[in-house]
């Protein structure tokens, strides 16, 4: 995939919507592009996150969970997975395991946050990203605590 491609990919997610392309052309730089074979496993549920992943090509599983409890969702072209862990370093909340040949972009928090150092207009379009983030953590509190609770 050539430079341009690859920032074509980051400038269509949410996460990236407001980056200027000064800002994404270095982000393209700096994100790692890794190959994924039918049923590889990215990471686990429970695992230490370092950085994110931009689907390119193919599709994941996502799951999280055991046995009847478990819940999967499946994921393709264009999705962001672990946005969070681009802002700090969490436990991974699923397992991500690829359905077919895919590709992806690993995004390192370290590359993350330096861009947002070096290109601060991208750090004000991410504040709908981390009201959004933290959104979906309350909600995850709130079926825990309830489930807990019951």
């Amino acid at each position: 995939m050539g430079l341009d491609e690859t920032i074509d990919d980051l400038s269509l997610n949410p996460a990236f919507a407001g980056f200027d392309r000064a800002a994404l052309r270095k982000l393209a730089q700096c994100a790692e592009a890794r190959l994924f074979l039918p049923r590889e496993i990215l990471f686990r549920q429970g695992d230490p996150s370092h950085g994110s992943f931009l689907i390119t090509t193919g599709s994941l599983q996502l799951s999280r969970g055991v046995g009847d409890a478990a819940m999967h969702a499946h994921v393709g072209r264009g999705t962001l997975v672990g946005t969070k862990a681009l802002l700090m370093p969490i436990p991974r909340p699923v397992t991500a395991t690829a359905r077919e040949t895919t590709s992806a972009l690993f995004i390192s928090r370290h590359v993350f946050q330096t861009i947002l150092q070096n290109f601060p207009s991208g750090a004000a379009a991410m504040q709908e990203v981390l009201i959004q983030a933290l959104r979906d953590m309350m909600q995850d509190f709130r079926m825990t605590t309830f489930r807990d609770a019951a």
